[in-house]
């Protein structure tokens, strides 16, 4: 097996310039850093990656927190993430909180810093009280972490405005003519879906309409929740055409009778 050694001695270089040449951890020049990259190449030298991050102490790891990986919009996330966190040349560390109502991983978070990764994407949904921990206190413990989900003063976040979206495609609806509009939201004690909740029923009361709570169906975040949520709308829409020709016809001026 070809050591560090090995590629030293190729290049005529010592053994800790191979070595900051590798982890950058100190300027080379480059004619040497050239010498080095042509050992490497020639020998098929495959550094340590433990070693390197011993010395260099970053592990090029990061972190990602998720839950419910079988909804569409977390595991789009993870993928996003994998995918830039490769072109950064970092690997990813995926943890799965099976308890995502938990307002206290203590457990998750001791082992990450163990593990010495280099940050943490907390993707995990927001629910209930289960960012109760955040706080400066327990965050300048930890690696650098970015939260997915509502801002926080102090705690570096990335946010959708939900209830944006929510007022806005139920605007255009309106703006269509449409009168009696309906969501099938996901479950109702996530952030995500009450935010989209609130816009929708902000925009139709705004404009005068009616916010009927029984044109609201919960899904699960997953295409076949939203399909089975569709069903009792469906259901509710054709009841509701039903009874709109019975008015109808109950309403029609009788023919007169010679």
């Amino acid at each position: 097996m070809v050591t560090i050694n090995d590629v030293a001695r190729r290049a005529g270089v010592s053994i800790s310039t191979v070595s900051h040449a590798l982890s950058g951890a100190r300027p080379i020049s480059e004619p040497t850093k050239r010498r080095i990259m042509e050992a490497i190449a020639e020998l098929g030298y495959r550094p340590n990656k433990l070693a390197t991050s011993l010395v260099s102490r970053r592990s090029e790891t990061i972190a990602v927190v998720a839950s419910r990986l079988e909804a569409f919009g977390p595991v789009r996330s993870v993928i996003g993430i994998e995918q830039q966190a490769g072109d950064l040349g970092y690997q990813l560390l995926l943890n799965l909180l099976h308890v995502p109502d938990d307002p206290n991983p203590s457990s998750i978070l001791d082992d990450l810093v163990a593990r010495r990764v280099d940050g943490i994407i907390w993707a995990a949904s927001e629910i209930g009280e289960n960012r109760a921990w955040v706080c400066p206190e327990r965050l300048k413990h930890l690696p650098p972490i970015v939260f997915l989900g509502k801002p926080r003063e102090g705690v570096t976040t990335v946010s959708v405005d939900n209830a944006e979206g929510a007022r806005l495609v139920t605007q255009h609806l309106i703006d269509q003519g449409r009168r009696k509009i309906g969501v099938i939201a996901g479950p109702l004690n996530f952030r995500a879906a009450s935010e989209r909740y609130s816009g929708w029923e902000e925009t139709l009361i705004r404009a005068g309409l009616e916010a009927d709570p029984l044109r609201v169906v919960e899904g699960d975040w997953t295409a076949a929740g939203g399909a089975r949520a569709e069903r009792p709308a469906q259901r509710q829409r054709d009841e509701q055409a039903g009874d709109d020709e019975d008015r109808q016809h109950h309403q029609r001026p009788r023919a007169e009778v010679e």
